[in-house]
């Protein structure tokens, strides 16, 4: 899934895949071709707990992070904040996005 809220020089960009307890990337439950249009939001709003699909407590440790991220963005214009790791904006000389549910970090992106 990508999230790319732009702003006048640089945006921040989101990749999200989830992950199992060992670290491995898997498909979201339910659904084996991968993140589906607006899966993303059952974790944005925190409404997981409302889905049929079984989701692990990765599931929701996540959903709490990206919520965190979002409102900080919509509330600053800047979605870092106390306790996540530092989002890097994306710039044309700076190619980086953060991944969510492999690794919580930047990752270089072409």
């Amino acid at each position: 899934m990508a999230w790319i809220p732009r702003t006048e020089e640089n945006y921040h960009k989101l990749i999200l895949e989830a992950k199992t307890e060992s670290g491995t990337v898997r498909g979201l439950p339910g659904d084996d071709d991968g993140a589906w249009h607006t899966a993303e939001l059952f974790y944005l709003f925190e409404t997981i707990h409302r889905t049929w699909r079984r989701m692990t407590g990765y599931d929701y440790e996540l959903q709490t992070k990206m919520a965190d991220y979002f409102t900080n963005f919509v509330k600053t214009g800047d979605p870092n904040g106390d306790g996540l790791v530092k989002w890097i904006p994306y710039t044309k000389g700076r190619h980086k996005a953060m991944d969510l549910g492999t690794m919580d970090g930047m990752i270089e992106i072409r």
